[in-house]
């Protein structure tokens, strides 16, 4: 199994475990107390907001760099391996989907970094591609909204 088919397995693992992780809650077999905390949801948001804005950084970098001639190879490689952690801060950050914004923007992250997986693995990856940007930047709008509704309501 190449490395980047472990990386979808890691993804589809996390996105079972937030489904899970919702059911369970919901009907009471678990207790999220520990993620209710105001400091671990700022920190672990925070985390999860980096790793989002690093990865859009990097997609940036290398439109740049490729101007001007850099090699992107490294830069991609970099990328693929922030997206490891990214499943696993949204998990961290909560393990049950929420109503409205917060019930679609993790399913909204998941559905990128699985296209973002076949862009890289499949044949024909760039036809993967706009579905990855399109929900990236659904991902990136939904987050920044999700910040200005915590800052600005608490």
């Amino acid at each position: 199994m190449t490395n980047l088919k472990r990386q979808l397995v890691w993804i589809w693992g996390c996105l079972m475990g937030l489904l899970i992780g919702t059911v369970l809650s919901k009907f009471g077999f678990i207790d999220m107390d520990f993620q209710q905390g105001d400091a671990f949801r700022n920190w672990t948001g925070s985390a999860l907001l980096v790793s989002i804005l690093a990865q859009w950084a990097l997609s940036i970098g290398r439109l740049v760099y490729q101007k001007q001639g850099a090699q992107w190879d490294d830069w991609v490689e970099v990328h693929q391996a922030l997206a490891w952690a990214v499943p696993l801060l949204a998990l961290v950050h909560s393990l049950q989907l929420g109503y409205g914004l917060l019930g679609f923007l993790p399913l909204a992250l998941f559905a990128s970094l699985v296209f973002g997986s076949w862009v890289s693995i499949k044949e024909q990856s760039r036809k993967w591609l706009p579905y990855h940007l399109v929900f990236a930047a659904v991902t990136l709008a939904g987050s920044l909204m999700h910040l200005w509704r915590v800052v600005y309501f608490r």
